[in-house]
């Protein structure tokens, strides 16, 4: 059987979920796109239902996956179209169970606090950096952009189950417990107590401060850390992408392997 009405329920669930965040946490489910992500999050995820766009090249792909306790269902093209958020898709859609955030303080680890993020590109893409970099987790503030948004999901290529994450309500709800875990938590920004990142020697317990993609980190902030690092560049650029500059941050702050 194949769906062809946008009326469908399975269909009418898929677009509240990509579209509405409340809704997303109301249900405990999330969208993923693509057979790649989606293959990357059946390793740590439970799929509820696969959308699969009927063809034959889509019948072979799906045998790929090699899980007989999928319920997949097949969708025409039109309604493909509809509920997909991505414009040259290939095809894929699932629903998935949301897994359990959570990351407790452990001594002599590597993390990220993200702070008020609003674009949903740049977490995912940092997420993916911080998984290629060893880094051993993430704390993400409630102001910033939603961890299980299709776009994040995407461009983190579905890693979620490669690095633990937990949500904080506020800076001082995790910075305060670092520190007493004997952590140096370093802050992002270019002042006049700021050090080049390249000539920083991380403390074995470290974690890192990125601010928002507009304002950066705010004098509050910054009072909360203990140090401060920048990024040396060539004067002529004012600065870098959140999500690169913090690629190159967990390159420096990466765990030993």
């Amino acid at each position: 059987m194949t769906i062809t009405a946008k009326n469908n329920k399975l269909i009418v669930l898929i677009k509240k979920l990509i579209d509405d965040r409340k809704y997303r946490y109301q249900t405990n489910l999330f969208v993923g796109e693509t057979i790649r992500v989606i293959k990357s999050l059946l390793t740590s995820c439970n799929c509820q239902n696969l959308l699969v766009l009927d063809n034959n090249r889509n019948r072979q792909l799906l045998k790929n996956i090699n899980n007989d306790k999928l319920n997949v269902t097949f969708i025409n093209e039109q309604i493909y179209k509809y509920i997909s958020s991505l414009s040259n898709g290939d095809g894929f859609i699932g629903i998935f169970k949301m897994p359990k955030l959570d990351l407790d303080i452990a001594s002599n680890k590597k993390y990220l606090i993200l702070n008020k993020l609003q674009n949903q590109t740049n977490l995912g893409l940092i997420i993916r950096s911080a998984c290629a970099f060893n880094i051993d987790g993430i704390f993400i503030t409630n102001q910033s952009v939603d961890v299980f948004h299709p776009d994040v999901i995407r461009y983190c290529m579905g890693n979620l189950s490669a690095i633990k994450i937990k949500c904080v309500t506020s800076l001082n709800d995790i910075i305060k417990p670092l520190k007493e875990h004997g952590y140096t938590v370093y802050a992002t920004a270019i002042n006049n107590n700021s050090k080049e990142l390249q000539s920083i020697k991380f403390a074995n317990s470290s974690a890192i401060l990125i601010g928002n993609e507009g304002n950066g980190n705010t004098n509050e902030d910054i009072k909360l850390c203990d140090e401060v690092v920048h990024i040396r560049i060539n004067k002529n650029v004012d600065s870098l992408n959140v999500a690169i500059a913090t690629s190159i941050i967990c390159y420096y702050l990466q765990s030993k392997y």
